[in-house]
């Protein structure tokens, strides 16, 4: 009997194809009856899971071999059937072997990301392993594999600041107003956010959490449309108001300054933070010429944005150190696991000749004949063992 080798392979459609088609493929982890019931009576594909993430749909299954062309045709059928639409080849992406798993490491801790270094997606992968691991459709190779890669990711996540630097507009702001804090010493700060929406509500969630944070106020133009409970304001109040807060962030498509010299007419006596986020401008750039004030705008918070992108990407190659050894120690799990396979199969295959042979012997056996029947029998088991 020939023996057989596994290969793993990974099919992906990811950010780079057309969001029609991705979100025909983006299967919420409690809407996955169709894949499962699908991937159950798939015997090509020995092992599999699929999984989804915010930007990309994917399938990682184990087959042997022999047979991988027919699991690659048949992976893109399933496709199909999972979008209720045919998708075309150039947007179905296929890795396999060593290239699978090296995929497999850059997707959990982030490296694959719109925005490198993503923090989520590990807990998204252990969300879809964990249902497929329930339903049986995982096996020895691929447990092996996914027990790993946790491991690997959040050793890579830890020792090296892959994922370290803020990138989203909310977490940058809230980084500036920490190195305010740090930079002043203040505490009981008094924050005023200028506009609602959803980057506004998130930025005050985080800030009043924090205990340097004494008292948080939003001025907006409709204020029934402020879901929080604190101090709310009509814009053009702020004029007034403006001078009695130590930050104010500002994100409103209002036209004109919402925060000028008029609110600093009697100056400026304590650190002040400003952050503008608007586009129009919210906030007049020359307050940043008063000494005590810091003035941030979006452009600034771009420039920080790309900044940390770069030095996040500068541990790519640190990373890829750790990358290498995952796949080394899984492309010899799997060498050994197919060599325990072979063995298994050869020892059926030689029991089965034994006892075959051994029917045969006790029904011609003849006194005369027995020892050249044993030594028969006994060679040709021996041959049927080597030529496995």
């Amino acid at each position: 009997m020939k023996n057989k080798s596994f290969e793993i392979v990974f099919v992906e459609v990811n950010q780079h194809t057309p969001i029609e088609i991705r979100e025909r493929l983006n299967y919420h982890s409690t809407e996955l009856k169709l894949i499962i019931e699908s991937l159950r009576d798939e015997p090509i594909l020995l092992e599999k899971l699929f999984l989804c993430t915010c930007n990309r749909s994917l399938l990682i299954f184990i087959c042997h071999k022999e047979n991988l062309n027919n699991a690659k045709k048949r992976s893109l059928e399933l496709f199909d059937l999972w979008a209720k639409i045919h998708i075309s080849e150039q947007y179905i992406q296929f890795y396999t072997g060593r290239n699978a798993l090296s995929r497999l490491v850059r997707l959990a801790v982030g490296m694959e990301s719109p925005i490198f270094g993503e923090d989520q997606i590990l807990g998204q992968i252990k969300l879809f392993f964990g249902i497929f691991l329930k339903h049986k459709l995982t096996g020895p190779i691929l447990n092996r594999v996914f027990q790993q890669l946790q491991f690997i990711a959040r050793k890579i996540k830890r020792k090296i600041p892959i994922s370290r630097g803020r990138l989203s507009l909310s977490g940058l702001v809230i980084q500036e107003v920490e190195g305010f804090i740090k930079k002043t010493g203040q505490d009981k700060l008094q924050v005023l956010i200028i506009g609602w929406g959803e980057i506004t509500a998130t930025i005050f969630k985080i800030l009043n959490s924090m205990k340097e944070i004494e008292k948080i106020s939003v001025a907006n133009r409709t204020l029934n449309k402020v879901n929080v409970s604190c101090d709310k304001l009509k814009i053009d109040k702020v004029v007034e108001i403006a001078k009695y807060f130590d930050i104010i962030v500002s994100m409103t498509s209002r036209f004109g300054y919402v925060v000028n010299s008029d609110c600093f007419r009697d100056g400026v006596e304590r650190d002040m933070l400003l952050v503008d986020l608007g586009v129009p401008r919210n906030i007049d750039p020359h307050l940043a010429k008063i000494s005590l004030v810091k003035l941030v705008n979006i452009d600034t918070l771009n420039l920080k944005t790309i900044k940390n992108i770069r030095g996040r990407k500068q541990q790519i190659p640190q990373a890829q150190v750790y990358i290498s050894g995952f796949q080394d120690k899984m492309i010899k799990f799997i060498e050994n696991y197919q060599k325990q396979q072979n063995i298994v199969q050869i020892l059926k295959q030689a029991k089965s000749v034994y006892i075959h042979d051994r029917k045969l012997f006790f029904r011609t056996i003849s006194p005369k004949k027995s020892k050249q029947i044993v030594n028969s029998f006994c060679k040709k088991t021996y041959r049927e063992i080597i030529t496995q």
